[in-house]
């Protein structure tokens, strides 16, 4: 392959790289917008939208886990063209060698823009998850507690009996029992 037909091949998987990121990007923005929604449907205890928007967090994620594994495959591919190490062949450190490779400057500019923003988006994708997730525990352990309680007004206490000894210790039946010879 000739420099010509290297720098053509780098342009082009330099296209389709700018295009999985801006697909990432928005595979990130829409699991953030279905993230807050779940959030919203649990605070107005809207059981069927929590579960509409779980479902479309879930395609989301699929999507977006695609996405990466395409990019991977174009970032080895271009690794491989730019002799880069297998230590270098992370996102940024393919910017900075496409700086050099590439002679269109707005792709360029373009695809050290999406490097940058992406870790920002995954970031607050994070957050919202991780608020989501605090969420869902807290209702977790209100719906348990209520369970409890409901179950504790439903059944009888529990009854002790005094042993021949003193000890107190619980009843197998219902009915109170004391020890008259002890």
């Amino acid at each position: 392959m000739d420099k010509k037909e290297k720098r053509a091949t780098i342009k082009a998987l330099a296209e389709q790289l700018a295009t999985g990121l801006q697909g990432e990007r928005k595979a990130l923005n829409g699991i953030k917008l279905h993230v807050d929604r779940q959030l919203s449907a649990l605070r107005q205890q809207d059981r069927e939208l929590i579960e509409d928007t779980t479902l479309l967090t879930s395609q989301e994620i699929n999507s977006l886990q695609k996405l990466r594994n395409q990019r991977e495959q174009i970032i080895s591919k271009m690794a491989r063209l730019l002799n880069l190490s297998k230590d270098k062949q992370k996102l940024k450190s393919l910017v900075i060698a496409l700086a050099t490779e590439l002679p269109d400057r707005e792709l360029k500019a373009h695809l050290a823009e999406l490097a940058a923003e992406l870790p920002e988006d995954a970031a607050s994708v994070k957050e919202s998850c991780k608020e989501l997730a605090y969420s869902l525990q807290y209702a977790l352990h209100l719906g348990q507690s209520l369970i409890e309680a409901i179950h504790g007004a439903t059944s009888p206490p529990p009854v002790q009996i005094y042993t021949a000894t003193g000890n107190k210790k619980l009843s197998s039946n219902r009915r109170m029992m004391i020890n008259k010879v002890g």
